[in-house]
């Protein structure tokens, strides 16, 4: 029995080796999101990947679905369940809850060890508010903050907005945009472009969202890159 369940960890290993290998072979990463044709039933005739492409882009790679069939094809359903939560967004590593990515808030913010000016109050990490002038903050502590801030205000001010059912209806690029929008400009800037996306105007919602490249009554060039990427990728 002791060599059954010691077989099978190792077949398991194997496997999920395999399947990495797959989906690097099969895919590449653009900016934190996948690209490339990988259908479900090329592992286990399961899980839940959407290949429905628009731009190139993968719209939806639920990995948490996938690797609990995985792991009930062993015998070890609890396996798969720790797999998916340890993995992360897009299946191959990232920082997420696998709805959407938080990667382009990453690229655009930067990472700040210690407390800066940010036009009208101090921010550190990733963007986040600091609790002091003299602060200082490591990366690990900097994806907690934005992680929280993200779950806690970011994704429910969103759905408040735009509802729930339409919320289900965006595509992970969608959302992911989203994300990273309201991040950088707060509720009550984003509140147009959101409007917009619950009637359903997404073309209308990306053009709205290039309007916001102001900081301090002035264009940044920072600001017009990361609304240009954000409104394509609300597109995809």
């Amino acid at each position: 029995m002791f060599f059954n369940s010691v077989n099978n960890q190792l077949i398991m290993v194997l496997f999920i080796n395999l399947l990495m290998i797959l989906l690097q072979q099969r895919s590449k990463q653009a900016n934190g999101f996948l690209t490339g044709n990988i259908s479900g039933s090329e592992i286990l005739g399961g899980g839940s990947i959407n290949s429905d492409f628009s731009n190139g882009m993968l719209r939806s790679f639920n990995f948490g679905e996938i690797m609990p069939t995985v792991g009930r094809s062993f015998g070890m359903p609890y396996v798969g369940s720790l797999i998916s939560n340890s993995v992360g967004v897009n299946g191959v590593g990232g920082f997420g809850s696998g709805e959407y990515s938080v990667d382009l808030i990453k690229k655009f913010e930067g990472f700040s060890p210690k407390a800066y000016w940010d036009y009208d109050h101090y921010s550190i990490g990733y963007g986040t508010r600091a609790n002091s002038p003299d602060e200082v903050i490591t990366k690990e502590e900097a994806e907690i903050r934005l992680r929280k801030h993200v779950d806690q205000y970011v994704i429910p001010g969103i759905k408040n907005i735009i509802g729930q059912e339409r919320w289900n209806q965006l595509s992970y690029n969608q959302k992911s945009a989203l994300v990273s929008f309201v991040y950088n400009l707060g509720l009550g800037q984003a509140e147009q472009v959101l409007i917009l996306v619950k009637k359903g105007k997404i073309k209308e919602a990306a053009q709205e969202m290039k309007k916001y490249v102001y900081a301090g009554g002035e264009v940044l060039e920072s600001l017009v890159y990361r609304r240009n990427e954000e409104a394509k990728l609300l597109l995809s």
